[in-house]
């Protein structure tokens, strides 16, 4: 994860990290019923994420990463908003082999 200079409002997330966000109201999140709380996000590819609980078990189905909150910047890397970072300080963890499947 990384933030640059007179970015304060973003975190930059790349293919392999995990981060903790308040799941947006998106269609998704809402019909799964997670909006509106905090998440273990893992971005396993270009444009997909997968979801995974406190325990570390990773949700049925991966998600496309704007259902998320994670956006793309101009440069074509991956974003979210610093308000959306549950947990900040805890920084990011590597993503565990069974939530890459």
């Amino acid at each position: 994860m990384t933030s640059e200079a007179g970015n304060g409002n973003r975190v930059y997330v790349k293919v392999g990290d995990v981060i903790r966000l308040l799941m947006p109201r998106s269609e998704t999140c809402v019909r799964w019923g997670i909006a509106g709380t905090p998440v273990y996000v893992g971005l396993v590819e270009e444009g997909v994420a997968t979801l995974l609980r406190n325990d570390g078990s990773a949700f049925p189905d991966p998600i496309p990463v704007g259902e998320v909150g994670i956006h793309v910047d101009e440069a074509g890397r991956y974003y979210v908003p610093s308000r959306a970072v549950v947990s900040p300080e805890a920084g990011l963890r590597p993503l565990p082999p069974q939530g890459l499947s």
